[in-house]
């Protein structure tokens, strides 16, 4: 048995005869605070021989921003920074760019589905035009100019473009939407908003 463990006679205090119970085989292995480099409450490692010390990981390390995204996320707190489709040349513009180099009113072609179960929305899969639109028009106005000529409820439509699903809260422009640009019309999943 190994002999290194503290006992009572160790601090002061009388040393008690080993309790012994039938079947029981000690074992000659040392308790984890007997080992050398030991890591103590404190969290800090007690020094060893012939063992360097162990490093200090830094509190904090910088890396470069992503490309096309803010340094800090106080700057975009809704995430309306992030980029969600890429044109030809694989960059989108910020919607600021996107407004300062394209002028004056745009017509959005508005590709409908057939939706046979509901006649009174006036999908027959074709084709509309909104005309006349500022590409700061947001898309949630956007959905209701449909629903003033489809009567397609907005809250129940998903506008897309060039595979992503647009949102409401921002701009034509956040999209970089050309005049012409043909925009997705589909039913909204169930149990989304």
């Amino acid at each position: 048995m190994y002999q290194g463990y503290p006992t009572h006679g160790s601090q002061g205090v009388p040393a008690m005869p080993p309790v012994v119970y039938p079947g029981y085989v000690g074992s000659s292995v040392p308790f984890a605070h007997q080992l050398q480099g030991y890591i103590t409450n404190a969290g800090v490692a007690q020094p060893s021989q012939g063992r360097p010390p162990i490093p200090q990981i830094p509190q904090q390390f910088h890396r470069p921003p992503l490309p096309g995204r803010p340094l800090d996320d106080e700057t975009d707190p809704y995430g309306m920074n992030k980029r969600v489709k890429m044109d030809s040349t694989g960059i989108l513009v910020s919607e600021e760019e996107w407004l300062m180099t394209h002028q004056g009113p745009i017509n959005v072609q508005i590709q409908c589905p057939t939706i046979p179960e509901k006649p009174e929305w006036n999908c027959q899969g074709q084709t509309i035009i909104l005309e006349n639109l500022s590409l700061a028009t947001l898309v949630s106005t956007v959905k209701d100019k449909i629903f003033a000529q489809l009567n397609f409820p907005a809250g129940k439509q998903k506008l897309t473009i060039g595979g992503a699903v647009m949102k409401n809260q921002v701009s034509l422009a956040y999209y970089n939407i050309e005049d012409g640009g043909i925009i997705g019309l589909a039913i909204k999943d169930r149990g989304k908003k």
